[in-house]
């Protein structure tokens, strides 16, 4: 790796990192660095060994945190243990039983073509069952648990209580009386409170144009293409519909990702069609005056890594 030097001020330099096998057979890190190759640090845990360099470099280095807002680096990012070469040093290469399986053959038809193969009609429910539902028959199938899985969000969804639907309407509109937009030390932009607010508190409603999950992707092309700055805020509802928040969305998108979070984002039912679902943010823990919301952006891992300067005790350096 290559910091902040713990020797000259303003100054970078390298540092060797080892993960030696100790006399017991635990392991030991150990950091060398290039301006003090005399005085090594090395312990049997990776975090406190980072610790250690961090206090001869902040001796060093008064004003770095003023000048990086990623300081400090989590220990596994700083000994490299997210690096693809290292993950497979680790763990090895991918097993037969890990392999992707392949895909079905595609059908095939006696004459070449499914055009001149004989109809044999749509099959399917008869007439009268089709009829029955769109009468609306109060009859229907039972649902296995495992489809009640399948369908399920990987957000959480709750049922609103009584008397919280009106509360939802003028949630965004107190939202500036509550929170403001200010420059945050994790990234760009951050939201903050003005006011004390208690556990278990409704905050805001994450807002923005309904797009279906197909068409994502061609939005971050798009405003890729277009060169529109800063970044890009769409919020997965659900397996079909996003919230995109890019050109048209409240002050909830400028909440910044934690590894440690004081927000928890929910999913909220107020009916039973598609635009009656509603991202909301609630309070985790009692929240005070100057604190920044903070919630588990719940990337998916793998892709291309997205680095994480959260800076929670507990930050592993990356958001997938």
């Amino acid at each position: 790796r290559r910091h902040w030097s713990t020797r000259h001020v303003r100054e970078s330099c390298g540092y060797l990192l080892s993960v030696l096998g100790g006399a017991s057979g635990e392991p030991r890190f150990r950091i060398v660095p290039e301006h003090e190759p005399e005085a090594p640090i090395e312990t049997d845990c990776a975090k406190q060994a980072v610790q250690l360099l961090y206090e001869r470099v902040r001796a060093c280095q008064p004003g770095a945190l003023s000048h990086s807002a990623s300081f400090p680096f989590a220990a596994s990012y700083f000994f490299g243990w997210e690096l693809e070469a290292v993950q497979l040093a680790i763990h090895g290469e991918m097993h037969e039983s890990d392999a992707i399986e392949a895909p079905p053959p595609m059908p095939t038809n006696p004459s070449g073509s499914a055009r001149c193969e004989p109809f044999k009609g749509r099959g399917g429910a008869p007439r009268d069952a089709l009829a029955s539902l769109r009468r609306g028959t109060k009859r229907c199938e039972s649902v296995s648990p495992l489809d009640e899985r399948n369908s399920a969000s990987y957000l959480q969804r709750d049922a609103v209580p009584l008397g919280n639907v009106e509360k939802l309407k003028n949630l965004n509109a107190q939202a500036r009386q509550r929170f403001k937009v200010s420059r945050s030390s994790i990234h760009g932009w951050g939201l903050f409170v003005k006011e004390p607010i208690s556990k278990g508190e409704m905050l805001i409603e994450y807002q923005g144009n309904l797009i279906r999950a197909s068409l994502a992707d061609r939005f971050l092309e798009k405003y890729t293409r277009l060169g529109i700055p800063g970044d890009c805020y769409i919020f997965r509802i659900d397996e079909s519909i996003h919230v995109d928040a890019t050109m048209a969305g409240n002050i909830a998108r400028f909440m910044n990702h934690s590894c440690e979070p004081n927000c928890d984002s929910k999913i909220i039912e107020v009916g039973k069609g598609p635009l009656d679902k509603h991202i909301v943010i609630y309070a985790r823990r009692d929240l005070q005056v100057g604190e920044e919301l903070q919630y588990d952006y719940q990337f998916a891992l793998g892709g291309q890594k997205i680095a994480c300067h959260c800076g929670a005790p507990n930050c592993w350096g990356r958001m997938n």
